[in-house]
């Protein structure tokens, strides 16, 4: 049985997180329910005209027809 992530993927730590987002180096987008719970949340890195999201979670509970991958890979467009 595989592990569902690659051992290659990066180990993001507490003390990392802080850094990106006390330095701007990653800005942190959140997608809320209307009872405030967070269901996505991505950190994007823009450089010059491009950018890319590195980090991207989600309600894995939720169904996946809601869409909460695709909506926090466009939230920074809406």
């Amino acid at each position: 049985m595989s592990a569902k992530y690659s051992q290659l993927n990066p180990k993001y730590t507490p003390v990392f997180l802080t850094f990106a987002y006390q330095t701007g180096l990653l800005r942190f987008l959140m997608l809320r329910y209307i009872d405030g719970v967070i269901q996505a949340f991505g950190g994007m890195l823009h450089f010059g005209q491009h950018a890319t999201m590195p980090m991207v979670g989600y309600n894995t509970t939720m169904h996946r027809k809601d869409g909460l991958y695709r909506l926090i890979c466009h939230a920074d467009s809406l």
